[in-house]
C-alpha cells in the first residue's frame, strides 16, 4: 500500500515539476522573443535614421561643394562663360539645398539618438562660424560700394588717389571675405563627411559576413 502512495505522489510530483519547467520555458522563450523585439526595432530605427541622415548629407556635401567653387570664383571678372558658370553653380546648388531641404529632417535629426558622433558639425560649432562669414559679406560689399561712390566723387581732386586706394583695399577685403567663405563651406563639407563616415563605419557592425 505504502509503495501504491509513493508511486501516486512520485508521479504527481513528476507531472507538477513538468508543468513548472514548461511554464519556465515558456516565459524565458517569451523574453527572449520579447528582447529580440525590441532590439529588432531598435535597429531599424537606427538603419532608418542612417539612410535618412546620409542621403540628406550626401545631397547637401552636393550643394556646398557648388557653392565652395560659386563663392571661391564670384570676383572672377565677368564675361559670358564666367557668368553661364556661376549661373550655373548656383542653380544646381539652389536644386540640391531644395532636394535636401524637403528630406526626412525628422529621422535625420534623431541620427543622434543612435550614433555618438563627435564632430564639430554637431556641436554647431562649424554652423556657428559659417554664419558669422555670411554675415559679415553685406557690410563689406556695403563698404565697398561706399568706397567706390566716394572715389567717383572726387575724381580729378587732390584725394582721388587715396580714394582710389580706400576703394581697391575693401575691394581686396570683400574679395577675401569670398575666399574665407569658400574654405567654410569646404570646411562644413570635410565636418558632414566625417559624420557620413562614422555613420558607416558603425552600421558595418552589422554587416553580415
Amino acid at each position: 500500500m505504502t509503495e501504491y502512495w509513493t508511486g501516486i505522489l512520485g508521479g504527481l510530483i513528476g507531472s507538477i515539476l513538468t508543468v513548472v519547467v514548461t511554464k519556465l520555458l515558456e516565459i524565458l522563450q517569451k523574453s527572449k522573443e520579447h528582447k529580440y523585439s525590441l532590439q529588432k526595432s531598435f535597429f531599424e530605427k537606427k538603419l532608418a535614421a542612417a539612410e535618412a541622415t546620409i542621403t540628406q548629407y550626401t545631397i547637401l556635401s552636393g550643394a556646398l561643394v557648388n557653392l565652395s567653387v560659386l563663392y571661391g570664383r564670384i570676383h572672377n571678372e565677368s564675361n559670358d562663360v564666367e557668368d553661364f558658370l556661376q549661373n550655373n553653380l548656383h542653380e544646381q546648388a539652389m536644386q540640391q539645398l531644395a532636394v535636401a531641404n524637403n528630406a526626412s529632417f525628422i529621422v535625420a535629426n534623431s541620427v543622434t539618438l543612435y550614433f555618438d558622433l563627435i564632430t564639430e558639425f554637431n556641436q554647431n560649432q562649424v554652423i556657428k562660424d559659417f554664419y558669422n562669414l555670411l554675415g559679415s559679406i553685406q557690410p563689406l560689399t556695403d563698404n565697398r560700394d561706399t568706397a567706390y561712390e566716394h572715389y567717383e566723387s572726387v575724381i580729378g581732386t587732390d584725394l582721388e588717389q587715396a580714394a582710389y586706394r580706400l576703394y581697391l583695399q575693401s575691394e581686396q577685403d570683400l574679395n577675401n571675405l569670398m575666399e574665407a567663405v569658400s574654405s567654410s563651406y569646404i570646411n562644413f563639407n570635410n565636418q558632414l563627411m566625417m559624420v557620413i563616415a562614422q555613420i558607416r563605419e558603425e552600421m558595418k557592425k552589422f554587416d553580415y559576413k
